[in-house]
């Protein structure tokens, strides 16, 4: 069972559960979402702090809105 939650302070979770291949589904849903309700406005910003694993899941993040064709 995965400990990934959504709240106002966007995904939080174990870094177990923030793999390579969830990152870019949730990044790919919340632009979707942004882009329904009208409320993209490139460049995506993307923040992270000074844990290990931040170095990792941000370049996760950044991959996939370049992927989406944003600007990061």
């Amino acid at each position: 069972m995965s400990s990934l939650k959504f709240g106002t302070s966007g995904l939080r979770g174990l870094v177990r559960d923030m793999r390579a291949d969830v990152c870019p589904r949730y990044v790919r849903a919340f632009l979707s979402h942004l882009e329904t309700v009208g409320s993209l406005s490139p460049p995506v910003l993307i923040g992270r702090d000074l844990r290990d694993s931040s170095a990792a899941i941000a370049n996760a993040c950044l991959s996939s809105v370049d992927a989406a064709g944003f600007s990061a």
